[in-house]
């Protein structure tokens, strides 16, 4: 897939990452698309444990609260809300200037995808 493509490109090593909770060069996870619904080998849409990480619904609902999860048929808000602890997430300082991406060349053209 393009997002197991990108984390190579990157440094991700998943042979050498192999431990689920240990810490990682970079992980991409498609987490919604549209109001698609779809398991098969490698890929769930939605992603299977979404509504059960406040890191991930936190910035989600800032984005999109209002969206209804199309297997939960329930809004990210409601979601978010019932986390047994929803604080429970925190943004950690830069602790080192490795993790930006370098801006593109001059003149380089970028796709906006929005």
């Amino acid at each position: 897939s393009q997002l197991l493509k990108i984390e190579r490109q990157q440094g991700r090593r998943r042979g050498v990452e192999t431990e689920r909770w240990s810490a990682r060069t970079l992980d991409l996870d498609l987490l919604l698309y549209a109001d698609e619904c779809l398991e098969e080998e490698g890929l769930e849409i939605p992603h299977p444990r979404l509504h059960q990480r406040a890191f991930v619904l936190e910035p989600l609902c800032e984005l999109a609260g209002h969206r209804v999860h199309p297997r939960l048929a329930e809004t990210l808000e409601t979601l978010r809300a019932r986390l047994t602890d929803p604080g429970g997430w925190r943004i950690w300082p830069q602790m080192s200037p490795d993790w930006r991406v370098p801006a593109p060349p001059e003149g380089a053209h970028s796709e906006s995808h929005q």
